[in-house]
Parts: structure tokens; sequence; C-alpha cells
């Protein structure tokens, strides 16, 4: 771990959901100011995935994930695969996704869930990018899936995780990094929150998920990468541990996981 970072990352933003260039611009700067320096857009389809890639040139203190949410995952084939392919291509794109299963909504069959899932698995293992998974009403067969993968490198992330103490202790048995949004300041969020006593320092992520989950007092508000702090605050607080030394582990973790330069 390193002596300090004074500023925190977004692991896991949609930044192309924000609108025009300058009300994105004017997002990044209000984050800054909160102290988020970095944030991790995320690609949840292809056309979202080139619109990350373009914000990552355009912003510094932007870097990018491309990928295929569960929710598109009909009609993923071959092709739209080495079309992700060429988007992670781009210099500041750090991860594949966001990949993964959602069983609860069901927008695509399971079967296309968990091919679509599979193929960018092999994808983020063959470019050696970290992979950011989606998971819903499906950590057993999630964990099942990521057993048969075999990701070698171990660099993937259950983001905004929403399971159970169990399936923490085994997916952090499997390398995972686990990452805490917004959903985990509700009040109604207890067991969320008993989640993270369970998982060590050197494996918390952080995200906003953004503009999805703000946090407690802002639910139900847009959510942006600036409430980032407020997430901080309360797994900080559930750990009995200073901002500052959470501030510090979670930077590290991203930078470990997403290999910044």
């Amino acid at each position: 771990m390193s002596e300090a970072n004074d500023y925190f990352v977004d692991t896991h933003a949609h930044l192309d959901l924000f609108g025009s260039n300058e009300d994105i611009r004017h997002i990044i700067s209000t984050a800054g100011k909160a102290g988020v320096k970095r944030i991790v857009a995320i690609g949840d389809d292809l056309d979202s995935s080139r619109k990350v890639a373009g914000l990552t040139e355009q912003f510094a203190r932007v870097y990018g994930a491309a990928g295929i949410h569960p929710h598109h995952a009909d009609g993923v084939d071959k092709n739209t695969i080495d079309q992700i392919w060429a988007v992670s291509n781009q210099p500041k794109i750090v991860a594949i996704g966001e990949t993964g299963l959602d069983f609860y909504r069901m927008n695509s069959t399971k079967d296309s869930q968990i091919s679509s899932f599979k193929a960018q698995g092999e994808l983020s293992k063959h470019l050696g990018l970290a992979l950011i998974i989606h998971c819903r009403d499906a950590y057993p067969e999630l964990i099942d899936i990521l057993k048969e993968m075999d990701l070698g490198n171990k660099r993937f992330v259950i983001h905004c995780f929403s399971g159970t103490k169990e399936n923490a202790k085994e997916l952090l048995t499997m390398g995972a990094y686990i990452s805490f949004a917004g959903n985990v300041t509700f009040t109604n969020a207890k067991e969320l929150r008993d989640v993270v006593d369970e998982v060590p320092l050197e494996r918390i992520l952080i995200e906003t998920d953004s503009p999805y989950l703000a946090p407690h007092p802002n639910r139900g508000d847009k959510n942006e990468p600036s409430l980032l702090p407020k997430i901080a605050e309360t797994i900080a607080s559930k750990k009995d541990i200073d901002l500052d030394l959470l501030m510090t582990a979670t930077t590290d973790n991203a930078k470990e996981l997403f290999n910044f330069n």
C-alpha cells in the first residue's frame, strides 16, 4: 500500500449518460473539487463503449471500460465481440465490461447472458484487462461460471455488490475485488453493510454507478461522481477506520486492478 493518496477513484460511472461534453466537463470538475480525481467510465453496449472511448481521449481524469451489459446480451455474436475488442485497443480503456448476469430483470435470455459473459471474460484474459462484472440474482451461477472460466490473472471486480457474506467470501477466494456503491448507505441495507466487514481492505473498491443509486440522504436524486465520498464515509465508519486510510487503500486497489499509467 502506498504511503498516501490524496484523491478518490470512482471505479464505475456511466458518464456518457450525463449529456453534452460541457455537461460532462462540469460533472468531472465538480467531482475533482470533492476529491474524486479519477473516474472509470463504463460502456454497457457497443455504442456507449465507443462514446466512453471518446471521453477518455477528451478528459485527462477519465479512463474507460468497453463491454456489453447482460441487459443487451441478446444478439451478441462474434462480430459484436470483435468490435468491443477494437474499442478496447484505445490506450485508456482499462477494462472489459460491464458484463455479467442479471436474472432479476431478464431483459435478455439466460443463455445469451451466459454466452456473452463468457466471451467477454475470454476477451479480458486475452487482452490482460480487468473484467467488470454485474451480478443480480445470479450469484451461484456466476460463481460456477467464474470457476469454469479460470480468469488466470484474477483481475476482476464485482461491481455494486448485492450478494451475501457467503457469496463475498467465495468470490474473494477466487481473487475478486468487491465494489460498493450508493446502496450500501441506504437505511434498509444493514445486511449489505455487514458484508463490508468480510472484505479485506486490500480488496475493496468504491463507485457511484452514477447517474444511478445516489447515496443516502440523496437517494432518489440523480447521482454523480462528486457524491463518492459519502459512500466512502459509510464504509470507513463500518470498518472503524479513518477516511484517509480508506481513500489510500481503495485508490491503491483501483491502480492495481486497472493498471493506471
